[in-house]
């Protein structure tokens, strides 16, 4: 029996009959995967996932593969909210390991929507729609969670394609637009860096966070043709700065995976004209742990062509120390969760001061993110942190409100 044909049967059933569950599963990251591996490679991932989900069910329960990177599970062994949201949370559990494919280490994330069928006298494709609702609601909140559906939510499917659809407008219009926030040194407050931040003001909702349509560019395959463009632009806009300033960019995961990124980098300093030692490349350590394969060899590359390479947000990730004895870093970047205690919180104190500690013992330089008050300035005075960034410094602006920090 199709996946299809069983969930009519288990809705008329469910009119007079008991309840069950429809889990919509959605892999986080499998297009990279099949972009930068080979599709080869992408189904046995598919098959591996598959076994791994079966492991969590009961007998009674149906896995089936939907199309391409998506699954579900009919849990006719749900009688409440609490049995869905287990099953839920041992999928993610499964998938949450890395899978060793054809010698490549591969780490995805699921996302679960889920909808529970009570007697309520809808129709199997209205379960469907409820449970794809709830599956992209869980992709807005963060991916590799799960939602469950609730009466009255939006369309966040026709919501994001229609985002995807105005970002590719803006990017050819012209209309995203860099802000720079100043990286000050800590003790004489001489500026010694930019951090650009990619800003996007849309013409019927306003401002919408990077938080919001860097995924979305991720997912939909415009990363390449977008940090190109923040690239190229931050490398002109700093082309101009006094040569003591350098310039720092952030980048995504799906940019570290295309195989032409030096290529990319090569081109927006030759066109800029911008030194290389300039340039500094923020990379989280989520990017490398969520890597398909070691990127080793292109951090070297980096490093070779003469560009920097921090980490940023050191200590939010389980294995900080591991990358930061496997990568060939030129700066840490202290999160702002760790800086936003300090003056109140003793274990921020002590985390910090052995960050630093860590730090300089290797020789690398710190930057510490987030600084908003005078207490944390002082605190991060007491200790070797050579730079500050945050509020209390400034806010990020447009090039053209620079002049008083380019001086």
């Amino acid at each position: 029996m199709s996946f299809r044909d069983r969930l009519r049967h288990l809705v008329e059933a469910a009119t007079n009959g008991p309840p069950f569950a429809l889990l919509y599963l959605d892999l986080d990251r499998f297009k990279l995967v099949n972009d930068t591996l080979g599709h080869h490679i992408g189904d046995e991932l598919l098959k591996a996932v598959a076994r791994r989900l079966s492991s969590t069910l009961r007998e009674s329960d149906h896995l089936a593969r939907l199309s391409g990177d998506e699954f579900t599970i009919l849990q006719t062994s749900y009688r409440t909210a609490s049995d869905a949201k287990a099953l839920a949370e041992r999928c993610i559990q499964a998938l949450t390991a890395p899978f060793e494919i054809a010698g490549n280490e591969i780490t995805v994330g699921v996302s679960i929507g889920i909808v529970s069928c009570t007697p309520s006298g809808v129709e199997a494709d209205t379960v469907l729609q409820q449970a794809d609702l709830a599956l992209y609601k869980a992709k807005r909140d963060g991916r590799n969670c799960y939602h469950l559906y609730e009466r009255g939510m939006n369309d966040p499917l026709r919501l994001r394609n229609e985002l995807e659809d105005d970002l590719r407008k803006a990017l050819r219009a012209g209309e995203l637009k860099l802000f720079y926030q100043p990286i000050v040194n800590a003790r004489t407050g001489q500026t010694t860096a930019f951090e650009a931040l990619l800003r996007w003001t849309h013409d019927r909702r306003g401002e919408i966070s990077p938080a919001e349509f860097i995924p979305i560019a991720e997912e939909r395959s415009l990363m390449p043709e977008l940090g190109e463009w923040v690239l190229m632009q931050a490398c002109r806009d700093a082309a101009g700065w006094p040569e003591h300033i350098r310039l720092s960019v952030n980048v995504s995961p799906a940019q570290l995976l295309y195989e032409d990124f030096t290529q990319v980098l090569m081109r927006s300093l030759k066109a800029s004209g911008l030194c290389a030692h300039r340039l500094e490349l923020e990379i989280t350590e989520t990017a490398l742990l969520d890597h398909t394969g070691p990127p080793h060899r292109l951090l070297n590359e980096i490093r070779t062509i003469g560009v920097g390479v921090a980490m940023d947000d050191f200590g939010t990730g389980y294995s900080s120390l591991s990358v930061l004895q496997s990568f060939p870093f030129t700066r840490v970047k202290i999160d702002r969760e760790f800086v936003s205690g300090l003056g109140k919180n003793p274990k921020s104190v002590a985390i910090v001061r052995a960050i630093c500690g860590l730090c300089t013992t290797l020789e690398i330089p710190i930057t510490a993110e987030g600084v908003e008050t005078d207490a944390q300035r002082q605190a991060l005075l007491e200790e070797p942190c050579g730079e500050l960034q945050g509020f209390l410094i400034a806010r990020p602006a447009p090039l053209e409100c620079l002049q008083e920090w380019l001086k």
